[in-house]
């Protein structure tokens, strides 16, 4: 099998390793000279399995999959560059999450749009990079409107550490994969509120419902939550300050504004946007929107954090 990556940021990086162990061939697509210089460091092992390549022409040239890790702020450009050059036998699997960030659609629907007449396919679940780069047991969910497409994924990615599960809910998926970000922020908030054990968990209990009610306004499966997709990497991020979200949410909460807007300049919060994209899309949705609109408003009407500790007491 041969695939494309484009992007190869920390987590585009870790799925090329799986795919490398394989014994698979990758093209690289990438525009970052640091990135291209920290790879080859990384896989001098493999260097006869890759190519990097500016040109993405070039680089997805008689591949079988095209595997999308780019950034989620970078998803639009990347995918109207691929609409390009791509062929209709091209196979696309996205491992980018969050919403798309100049149309707040899905990616899916996005990509839908843009490439409707080609497979597609997503993969979320808990992962750390650096945990999948020291061949820790890591287990996703894939998911694919073409049961092809999930058999020629685990023959990408599956092996002795990356163990895959079909999941049948796309919507579900990606909502959990936006959620799980803004989720993150919260955690790292109550938290920095200095709330008990018993309270922060309480918050995350009715942050799953609240996300719940979303997956069904959208009409994907409420059971989702409970998936790898769901809570796997929910959980994840929610409780490692190796995730950024949480740490910018820990920093909110502790309310110093110039920690907060330092931490901001250094670092991509994809919660942040998110949230104001989900918060937007949802705006005029019948439902109680909970820790997102309480969020919301301490984040982009500057509302004191304390605010939060209204909705625990609902």
């Amino acid at each position: 099998m041969k695939v494309t990556l484009l992007g190869i940021g920390a987590f585009g990086r870790a799925l090329s390793y799986p795919i490398l162990v394989n014994g698979h061939h990758i093209n690289i697509w990438t525009k970052v000279e640091q990135e291209v210089k920290e790879f080859n460091q990384y896989f001098k092992k493999y260097k006869q399995q890759f190519i990097i390549f500016n040109d993405i022409k070039e680089c997805i040239k008689e591949t079988d999959i095209i595997l999308i890790a780019v950034s989620t702020p970078y998803i639009h450009a990347t995918i109207l560059e691929l609409k390009k050059v791509i062929s209709n036998k091209q196979k696309i699997v996205v491992a980018s999450k969050g919403l798309e960030p100049y149309t707040g659609d899905f990616i899916s629907t996005f990509l839908n749009n843009e490439l409707p007449d080609n497979a597609i396919g997503f993969i979320s679940g808990p992962s750390f990079a650096i945990d999948i780069l020291d061949d820790q047991i890591i287990h996703l969910d894939i998911c694919s409107n073409e049961i092809s497409l999930v058999n020629d994924i685990k023959l990408m990615l599956q092996n002795n550490f990356v163990f895959l599960s079909h999941n049948q809910d796309m919507i579900g998926m990606e909502i959990c994969g936006a959620c799980k970000n803004i989720l993150a922020v919260g955690m790292g908030l109550v938290n920095g509120l200095g709330l008990s054990e018993s309270t922060k968990a309480t918050f995350f209990t009715k942050a799953i419902q609240d996300i719940q009610k979303i997956i069904l306004y959208f009409n994907g499966k409420t059971d989702t939550i409970i998936s790898l997709a769901g809570i796997g990497d929910i959980f994840l991020s929610c409780t490692s300050t190796k995730s950024r979200n949480y740490t910018f949410g820990l920093k909110l909460g502790q309310n110093n504004q110039l920690n907060i807007k330092e931490y901001q300049n250094a670092h991509t919060v994809e919660g942040v946007t998110s949230l104001e994209l989900l918060y937007n899309k949802l705006i005029n949705a019948n439902i109680d929107l909970g820790f997102i609109n309480f969020l919301y408003q301490i984040i982009f009407k500057e509302k004191e954090p304390t605010i939060m500790i209204d909705l625990l007491r609902q």
